[in-house]
């Protein structure tokens, strides 16, 4: 991997890995610590290791590959809805970046014209995704699986609708 990587150990300290993709901690305190690395557009990755006095301790991250969410968008009568705006939580917090296989970044949060949009990438584990066409809003969960595609379907409600 390369970028930051993060080894918490009594403490918190932050590296960014060289062209190799390798980082070096120096006077690591003995006992069990964490290293994570991860940035927009990777899937959080981290492992523990036993760091033993006076010796080095050697740690190799993978990044997962990720699962996919196949989003669609409709409204309270199950008709698509068209350009709505997604918002993502996956589980660790990290933020979320639509990076192609081309290593393009997708700038823009929207779905198509039929209201649906692929999302790549995705750390494994409980997802939650909003959408928002103008008032309308919703909200989904999904589990997303390494190497996996999930289907997922949000309702966006007038909120203003329901108190009328």
């Amino acid at each position: 991997l390369k970028g930051k990587v993060r080894l918490t150990a009594y403490g918190t300290k932050n590296a960014i890995t060289d062209d190799r993709g390798e980082v070096v901690f120096e006077r690591v305190p003995a006992g069990e610590v964490v290293v994570a690395a991860g940035q927009p557009g990777f899937v959080p990755v981290s492992a523990s290791v036993t760091v033993e006095t006076q010796r080095e301790a050697y740690v190799v991250l993978r990044e997962p590959e990720g699962g996919r969410l196949d989003v669609h968008v409709v409204d309270a009568d199950g008709r698509s809805v068209a350009f709505a705006r997604l918002a993502v939580d996956q589980p660790s917090g990290a933020a979320w970046a639509d990076i192609d296989q081309a290593g393009v970044l997708r700038l823009d949060p929207y779905t198509d014209h039929l209201g649906r949009r692929s999302l790549d990438g995705l750390e494994p584990g409980t997802i939650r995704i909003r959408a928002s066409l103008g008032a309308l809003a919703g909200e989904a969960e999904a589990v997303t699986l390494d190497r996996r595609t999930t289907n997922v379907e949000i309702v966006v409600r007038d909120p203003r609708a329901a108190t009328k």
